[in-house]
């Protein structure tokens, strides 16, 4: 197997030297467009558009060829990327009408967005401390641009302006050969088409390691996201970069009882005194406390959130069949939060149901169809016939 740096290495040469004839090629009709202007019989406004045109293209394309970069790696995005303007050059030639030219200009203008994959791809395969080199390197191929201005006329000079996309097509074409057996795939450079919530974790504690900073996580319904997310405490936690949990209880069926959780015991020992500090430290806090080892024991702290997660969906879906009403978004846990029309809303809270509005001030007088936004929370001794009922009211 190659080693990792000789891959970089490559990775790096390939793709400086695919950067460079791509922005030839981009740069292409400000040289021949000259001798086009002749040929043509084009005036100061045609020859402008002309020449725009594959600008135009290499600058818009640059954001899906980012994305798609992401999506599917860098070498194959690049590879079809320098394929797909290998025909359209060819046959430039043949071409005889003004139009002809502006639609192959918008094929040739690909090649602008060759920076886009390119930096994405060299960057992924550099470690941070090593990107800025990798980047300055790359960013060297925008010498393509000077290059053109000095091949394509000499070119044009000693065979005609219809020497010069034969010549860019046959180097186009072998630099995209030579770029796809040097270079090299990394699957885990890819981004994938769904992103956890461990991963968005990540991305934070990264930003906040960055500064020299450490993260807490609220787990006020760290339970429920638990449950919902069927993952381990410890993926949510320290494999994701968080320093302190808040390890929630209350709101899962313990009586005013919540665990606070260090993975360095420094800081566990300085809570301590902050807590006691804070007047946190009750009087016989240990009888409070012990809920916690029934909470833990076999699980039940995540059976608990697991019957709200169920309870939640079930209402959820309910919503769905109320008329005028609809959910913000899918529920993730034991929250919901939805638009219903004002008259179901006085029905159910004549009937004793409370949930939130919002905004909280939102009067219940007023037109009957109109929604107000709500939030609606199942805790752990939610039971279906209470969803039902509440559904029922919701329903009329």
């Amino acid at each position: 197997m190659t080693p990792r740096s000789q891959q970089q290495l490559s990775v790096l040469i390939m793709s400086t030297l695919a950067f460079t004839v791509c922005f030839a090629v981009w740069m292409m009709f400000a040289v021949i467009g000259v001798p086009l202007k002749a040929q043509l019989g084009l005036n100061e406004t045609q020859f402008g558009l002309l020449v725009a045109m594959p600008v135009l293209t290499g600058s818009l394309i640059r954001l899906p060829l980012g994305m798609w970069t992401d999506k599917f790696g860098g070498r194959i995005v690049f590879f079809v990327l320098m394929l797909s303007t290998v025909i359209p050059i060819w046959v430039m030639e043949y071409a005889t009408a003004f139009w002809h030219f502006l639609v192959i200009g918008l094929f040739v203008g690909l090649a602008g967005g060759s920076f886009s994959v390119g930096i994405a791809y060299c960057a992924r395969w550099y470690e941070k401390a090593r990107q800025g080199m990798a980047m300055g390197v790359f960013g060297a191929g925008n010498s393509g641009a000077a290059l053109t201005k000095l091949v394509a006329p000499s070119i044009v000079v000693a065979y005609g302006w219809t020497m010069v996309p034969k010549v860019y097509a046959i180097a186009m074409l072998v630099t995209a050969i030579l770029f796809w057996f040097f270079t090299y795939d990394d699957p885990e450079h890819k981004v994938p088409a769904h992103v956890t919530v461990m991963d968005q974790i990540r991305a934070l504690t990264d930003v906040a390691n960055s500064y020299g900073l450490k993260t807490h996580l609220d787990g006020a319904r760290f339970a429920n996201a638990c449950a919902a997310l069927d993952c381990t405490p410890a993926e949510m936690t320290w494999k994701a970069g968080i320093d302190g949990v808040s390890f929630g209880g209350t709101k899962n069926g313990c009586l005013g009882v919540e665990a606070v959780v260090f993975f360095d015991p420094a800081q566990a020992w300085e809570l301590e005194l902050r807590r006691k500090r804070g007047a946190h430290l009750f009087s016989k806090h240990r009888f409070l406390s012990a809920q916690m080892n029934a909470y833990v024991t076999d699980g039940l702290w995540l059976r608990l959130a697991e019957r709200a997660n169920v309870r939640a969906a079930e209402l959820a879906e309910g919503i769905k069949t109320v008329p005028g009403a609809s959910l913000e978004a899918e529920p993730a846990g034991n929250m919901i939060f939805a638009h219903i029309p004002r008259g179901a809303h006085k029905r159910a809270m004549a009937a004793g149901a409370k949930y939130y509005l919002f905004p909280f001030n939102a009067s219940l007088d007023g037109p009957e169809d109109e929604t107000i936004r709500c939030r609606f929370v199942c805790d752990w001794s939610c039971d279906g016939e209470t969803v039902q009922r509440l559904l029922g009211l919701l329903r009329g």
